[in-house]
């Protein structure tokens, strides 16, 4: 897999595609690709992101937060999504959703940034960003990969080329898949959890300032065609029907070794018949 915000055949099938015509227009989720690659967790979120976020949540199997609550003091980005006007606690997760690592990709007319905050201890890492981009129809074209600063080996990948279903009108499932540039994630495994087996993840596009979160959301329901409103405390995704995420399975060791051993013996059937 190359990662450059553009689509590969490594990813197979769609894991989800979007229900509801964007709410913010230009920037939309049309389907979610995931899988364990070359020892990275491979992200792919084909559609766009013209001035806004992409907010992402993963659950790494070992316990995090089910309701968002601060941590630490250079959590930046992630600090709004932690409480409610109630101070009750901020986005509440679906209930078998325990996140433990957040990353965000915040865009502009002329760049992007990224963020990352790792739940479990508290640090937040500013990654990097793009850098100048060139424009057509005021969205930044072409694709993109960098690897800011070398920040915990992510690697991120972006094209914004897509013209289709930005404008709330939803493509059909056929049009949804055809799409294959987008944002693109690729995150060592060892980084996450090493020992997991597999990893749920949240997506969802936010304004700026992550008060407003749009109807762009991994997995949500048919029906939803405003913004969804400011997660302190307009929604609950726990409150909302069916699971608001993607899970991507980690390749068991033993149907590998399974695999490689009937490689082996087909190889050596040949040689006998040889």
């Amino acid at each position: 897999i190359t990662v450059d915000g553009t689509l590969d055949a490594g990813y197979g099938s769609a894991l989800a595609t979007s229900n509801n015509g964007t709410s913010f227009s230009d920037n939309a989720i049309h389907a979610v690709y995931g899988v364990i690659n070359g020892g990275n967790l491979n992200l792919f979120f084909a559609g766009n992101l013209a001035g806004n976020r992409l907010d992402i949540l993963i659950d790494d199997g070992t316990p995090g937060q089910h309701i968002l609550t601060p941590i630490g003091t250079n959590q930046g980005n992630y600090a709004r999504l932690t409480r409610d006007m109630a101070q009750e606690g901020g986005l509440k997760l679906d209930a078998t959703f325990s996140a433990g690592r957040y990353f965000t990709v915040v865009g502009n007319a002329f760049d992007y940034y990224v963020d990352s905050v790792n739940i479990h201890t508290g640090a937040g890492t500013y990654i990097g960003h793009l850098g100048a981009l060139a424009q057509a129809n005021g969205l930044p074209v072409g694709a993109h990969e960098w690897q800011p600063n070398g920040a915990q080996d992510v690697t991120i990948g972006l094209n914004n080329d897509n013209r289709v279903g930005l404008t709330g009108t939803l493509p059909d499932q056929a049009g949804l898949t055809a799409i294959t540039t987008g944002i693109e994630f690729s995150i060592p495994v060892a980084s996450l959890n090493a020992s997991a087996s597999g990893f749920k993840v949240v997506a969802f596009i936010a304004n700026n300032n992550n008060d407003t979160v749009s109807n762009q959301m991994v997995n949500l329901p048919a029906g939803h065609a405003a913004n969804l409103g400011d997660p302190w405390w307009e929604f609950k995704m726990s409150d909302i029907p069916g699971d608001q995420f993607i899970t991507v399975a980690v390749p068991e060791p033993a149907s590998l070794s399974f695999l490689a051993l009937g490689g082996l013996l087909l190889a050596a059937k040949r040689r006998r018949a040889v």
